[in-house]
C-alpha cells in the first residue's frame, strides 16, 4: 500500500459569501460561492439560528487565533 498525496487542491477557495437575515424566522443564511475546476460554483448554504451563528463565528475566531499563533510552514 502506498501513501499517495492528492494531486489536486485539498479545498476549493471561497470567492464570496452572501449573508441574509430573516427577521421573521430569526435565522442567518450564509451562501458561499467557491472556485473549482476553473468555474465559480454556488452552494445551497447554511441556515443558522442566532445562537448557532454566534457559535459558528466564535469557532472561526478560535481557528484564526490559533492560525495566527502558529508558525507558517512553506514547502
Amino acid at each position: 500500500m502506498t501513501d499517495k498525496q492528492p494531486e489536486g487542491p485539498l479545498f476549493f477557495p471561497m470567492t464570496k459569501c452572501e449573508i441574509a437575515f430573516d427577521r421573521g424566522l430569526q435565522v442567518v443564511t450564509l451562501r458561499p460561492s467557491f472556485l473549482a475546476f476553473g468555474k465559480e460554483h454556488g452552494s445551497r448554504g447554511l441556515m443558522l439560528e442566532l445562537q448557532q451563528a454566534r457559535e459558528f463565528i466564535a469557532t472561526i475566531q478560535q481557528a484564526l487565533d490559533l492560525a495566527q499563533s502558529q508558525p507558517r510552514i512553506v514547502n
